[in-house]
Protein backbone atom coordinates (compact mmCIF):
# COMPACT_ATOMS: atom_id res chain seq x y z
CA UNK A 1 0.00 0.00 0.00
CA UNK A 2 2.80 2.42 0.85
CA UNK A 3 4.61 1.58 -2.39
CA UNK A 4 1.45 2.45 -4.32
CA UNK A 5 1.19 5.75 -2.44
CA UNK A 6 4.82 6.64 -3.20
CA UNK A 7 4.35 5.79 -6.87
CA UNK A 8 1.05 7.58 -7.33
CA UNK A 9 1.92 10.81 -5.53
CA UNK A 10 5.07 12.87 -5.59
CA UNK A 11 5.80 13.00 -1.85
CA UNK A 12 8.85 14.92 -0.69
CA UNK A 13 9.81 14.78 2.99
CA UNK A 14 11.79 17.31 5.00
CA UNK A 15 13.09 16.53 8.50
CA UNK A 16 13.14 12.73 8.43
CA UNK A 17 15.92 12.83 10.99
CA UNK A 18 13.36 14.00 13.56
CA UNK A 19 11.50 10.68 13.53
CA UNK A 20 12.06 8.82 16.81
CA UNK A 21 10.61 5.55 15.54
CA UNK A 22 12.98 3.12 17.24
CA UNK A 23 12.30 4.55 20.71
CA UNK A 24 8.56 4.71 20.35
CA UNK A 25 6.78 8.01 19.88
CA UNK A 26 3.50 9.71 19.12
CA UNK A 27 3.38 10.94 15.52
CA UNK A 28 0.99 13.88 15.36
CA UNK A 29 0.11 14.98 11.81
CA UNK A 30 -2.12 17.78 10.60
CA UNK A 31 -5.39 16.37 9.22
CA UNK A 32 -6.73 17.76 5.93
CA UNK A 33 -7.68 14.62 4.00
CA UNK A 34 -8.68 10.98 4.39
CA UNK A 35 -5.40 10.00 2.71
CA UNK A 36 -3.20 11.58 5.40
CA UNK A 37 -2.67 8.18 7.02
CA UNK A 38 -1.32 6.86 3.72
CA UNK A 39 1.04 9.81 3.42
CA UNK A 40 2.43 9.15 6.90
CA UNK A 41 2.84 5.46 6.13
CA UNK A 42 4.61 6.26 2.86
CA UNK A 43 7.21 8.55 4.45
CA UNK A 44 8.58 6.10 7.04
CA UNK A 45 11.17 3.42 6.20
CA UNK A 46 9.85 0.25 4.60
CA UNK A 47 8.95 -2.40 7.15
CA UNK A 48 8.21 0.09 9.93
CA UNK A 49 5.20 -1.00 11.97
CA UNK A 50 2.87 1.94 12.47
CA UNK A 51 -0.17 1.99 14.72
CA UNK A 52 -3.03 4.41 14.15
CA UNK A 53 -5.86 5.74 16.26
CA UNK A 54 -8.99 6.04 14.07
CA UNK A 55 -12.69 6.77 14.59
CA UNK A 56 -14.68 3.66 15.41
CA UNK A 57 -17.26 4.31 12.68
CA UNK A 58 -14.69 3.05 10.14
CA UNK A 59 -15.23 -0.41 11.60
CA UNK A 60 -18.89 -0.35 10.51
CA UNK A 61 -18.24 -2.69 7.58
CA UNK A 62 -16.67 -5.81 9.06
CA UNK A 63 -14.26 -6.69 6.20
CA UNK A 64 -12.83 -3.16 6.27
CA UNK A 65 -12.78 -3.18 10.07
CA UNK A 66 -10.84 -6.45 10.06
CA UNK A 67 -8.37 -4.91 7.60
CA UNK A 68 -7.91 -1.85 9.84
CA UNK A 69 -7.32 -4.00 12.91
CA UNK A 70 -4.78 -6.13 11.05
CA UNK A 71 -3.02 -2.94 9.92
CA UNK A 72 -2.53 -1.81 13.52
CA UNK A 73 -5.44 0.63 13.80
CA UNK A 74 -7.11 1.25 17.16
CA UNK A 75 -10.82 2.20 17.11
CA UNK A 76 -11.68 5.29 19.14
CA UNK A 77 -15.18 6.29 20.21
CA UNK A 78 -15.14 10.04 19.80
CA UNK A 79 -16.91 12.40 22.18
CA UNK A 80 -16.24 10.49 25.39
CA UNK A 81 -13.11 9.13 27.10
CA UNK A 82 -12.46 5.73 25.51
CA UNK A 83 -10.62 3.73 28.16
CA UNK A 84 -10.16 0.68 25.93
CA UNK A 85 -8.53 2.78 23.18
CA UNK A 86 -6.30 4.51 25.73
CA UNK A 87 -5.21 1.17 27.18
CA UNK A 88 -4.36 -0.27 23.75
CA UNK A 89 -2.50 2.91 22.81
CA UNK A 90 -0.44 2.78 25.99
CA UNK A 91 0.46 -0.84 25.26
CA UNK A 92 1.69 0.16 21.77
CA UNK A 93 3.92 2.91 23.17
CA UNK A 94 5.26 0.69 25.94
CA UNK A 95 6.37 -1.74 23.23
CA UNK A 96 8.39 1.17 21.79
CA UNK A 97 6.29 1.27 18.64
CA UNK A 98 5.19 4.52 16.94
CA UNK A 99 1.55 5.54 17.33
CA UNK A 100 -0.10 7.94 14.88
CA UNK A 101 -2.65 10.28 16.45
CA UNK A 102 -4.43 13.10 14.62
CA UNK A 103 -4.81 15.73 17.38
CA UNK A 104 -7.37 17.74 15.40
CA UNK A 105 -9.65 14.73 15.70
CA UNK A 106 -11.25 15.09 12.31
CA UNK A 107 -10.48 16.65 8.96
CA UNK A 108 -10.16 20.42 9.03
CA UNK A 109 -9.55 22.99 6.31
CA UNK A 110 -7.40 26.09 5.98
CA UNK A 111 -3.85 26.96 6.91
CA UNK A 112 -4.37 27.51 10.64
CA UNK A 113 -4.33 24.89 13.39
CA UNK A 114 -7.16 25.62 15.81
CA UNK A 115 -8.36 23.72 18.84
CA UNK A 116 -7.05 20.20 19.34
CA UNK A 117 -7.88 17.14 21.41
CA UNK A 118 -5.46 16.38 24.24
CA UNK A 119 -5.10 12.62 23.68
CA UNK A 120 -1.67 12.85 22.05
CA UNK A 121 -0.26 14.93 24.91
CA UNK A 122 -1.87 12.69 27.53
CA UNK A 123 -0.38 9.51 26.04
CA UNK A 124 3.05 11.09 25.66
CA UNK A 125 3.07 12.17 29.30
CA UNK A 126 1.78 8.87 30.64
CA UNK A 127 4.23 6.75 28.64
CA UNK A 128 7.18 9.16 28.72
CA UNK A 129 7.64 9.29 24.93
CA UNK A 130 8.23 12.25 22.59
CA UNK A 131 5.63 13.71 20.26
CA UNK A 132 6.62 14.43 16.66
CA UNK A 133 4.57 17.16 14.90
CA UNK A 134 4.03 16.61 11.18
CA UNK A 135 2.83 19.02 8.52
CA UNK A 136 1.33 17.61 5.31
CA UNK A 137 0.73 19.98 2.40
CA UNK A 138 -1.13 18.89 -0.72
CA UNK A 139 -3.28 16.05 0.61
CA UNK A 140 -6.35 18.28 0.66
CA UNK A 141 -5.96 18.80 -3.10
CA UNK A 142 -5.22 15.13 -3.66
CA UNK A 143 -8.52 14.08 -2.13
CA UNK A 144 -10.84 17.00 -1.27
CA UNK A 145 -13.92 16.51 0.86
CA UNK A 146 -16.60 14.84 -1.25
CA UNK A 147 -14.17 13.29 -3.73
CA UNK A 148 -13.80 9.54 -4.11
CA UNK A 149 -10.89 9.25 -6.52
CA UNK A 150 -7.49 10.63 -5.39
CA UNK A 151 -5.64 12.93 -7.79
CA UNK A 152 -1.92 12.36 -8.54
CA UNK A 153 -0.61 15.67 -7.18
CA UNK A 154 2.60 16.62 -5.42
CA UNK A 155 2.74 16.70 -1.63
CA UNK A 156 5.34 18.04 0.75
CA UNK A 157 5.75 16.75 4.30
CA UNK A 158 7.67 18.47 7.09
CA UNK A 159 8.59 16.47 10.19
CA UNK A 160 9.14 18.93 13.01
CA UNK A 161 11.55 18.50 15.93
CA UNK A 162 10.28 16.16 18.61
CA UNK A 163 8.59 17.60 21.68
CA UNK A 164 9.82 15.87 24.83
CA UNK A 165 7.18 15.81 27.56
CA UNK A 166 9.65 15.71 30.46
CA UNK A 167 9.36 19.43 31.11
CA UNK A 168 5.60 19.10 31.41
CA UNK A 169 5.72 16.79 34.43
CA UNK A 170 4.65 18.10 37.79
CA UNK A 171 7.34 18.58 40.42
CA UNK A 172 6.19 15.48 42.31
CA UNK A 173 6.45 13.16 39.31
CA UNK A 174 9.59 11.47 38.08
CA UNK A 175 9.83 10.10 34.51
CA UNK A 176 9.54 6.58 35.99
CA UNK A 177 6.33 7.54 37.79
CA UNK A 178 4.98 9.12 34.62
CA UNK A 179 5.43 5.77 32.86
CA UNK A 180 3.41 3.95 35.51
CA UNK A 181 -0.20 3.02 34.89
CA UNK A 182 -1.00 4.22 38.41
CA UNK A 183 0.07 7.80 37.75
CA UNK A 184 -1.78 10.23 35.53
CA UNK A 185 -0.55 13.72 34.55
CA UNK A 186 -2.38 16.81 35.74
CA UNK A 187 -4.80 18.62 33.46
CA UNK A 188 -2.46 21.58 33.50
CA UNK A 189 0.48 19.50 32.27
CA UNK A 190 -1.66 17.96 29.51
CA UNK A 191 -2.98 21.38 28.49
CA UNK A 192 0.49 22.93 28.34
CA UNK A 193 1.87 20.07 26.25
CA UNK A 194 -1.14 20.22 23.92
CA UNK A 195 -0.46 23.90 23.30
CA UNK A 196 3.22 23.19 22.60
CA UNK A 197 2.11 20.53 20.15
CA UNK A 198 -0.36 22.88 18.47
CA UNK A 199 2.44 25.37 17.89
CA UNK A 200 4.72 22.62 16.61
CA UNK A 201 2.16 21.32 14.13
CA UNK A 202 1.42 24.85 12.97
CA UNK A 203 5.10 25.50 12.31
CA UNK A 204 5.51 22.21 10.44
CA UNK A 205 2.35 22.76 8.40
CA UNK A 206 3.30 26.32 7.46
CA UNK A 207 6.74 25.14 6.35
CA UNK A 208 5.17 22.30 4.37
CA UNK A 209 2.82 24.69 2.55
CA UNK A 210 5.72 27.00 1.75
CA UNK A 211 7.87 24.12 0.50
CA UNK A 212 5.06 22.81 -1.69
CA UNK A 213 4.51 26.23 -3.22
CA UNK A 214 8.21 26.61 -4.01
CA UNK A 215 8.30 23.22 -5.70
CA UNK A 216 5.42 24.05 -8.02
CA UNK A 217 2.93 21.95 -6.11
CA UNK A 218 -0.03 23.01 -8.24
CA UNK A 219 1.23 20.82 -11.09
CA UNK A 220 0.05 17.20 -11.19
CA UNK A 221 2.66 14.48 -10.79
CA UNK A 222 1.76 13.02 -14.19
CA UNK A 223 3.09 16.15 -15.94
CA UNK A 224 6.64 15.12 -14.97
CA UNK A 225 6.33 11.61 -16.37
Amino acid sequence: MTLCARGYWGISVEGKENLALARGCVLAPVHRSFIDFLVVAAMVPAGTKLNFMAKDSLWGWKPFGDFLSAAGCIPVHRGTPDRAAIRLSEEVLRRHEPLVVFPEGTRRSGERIGDMHDGAAFLALVCGVPIVPIGIAGSERALPVGSKIPRPVRMHVVVGPEIVPGDGLTERQTPEEASSRRTRPSRRAVGELTELLRAGIQDAYTRALTGLCRSGGDAPVSSDR
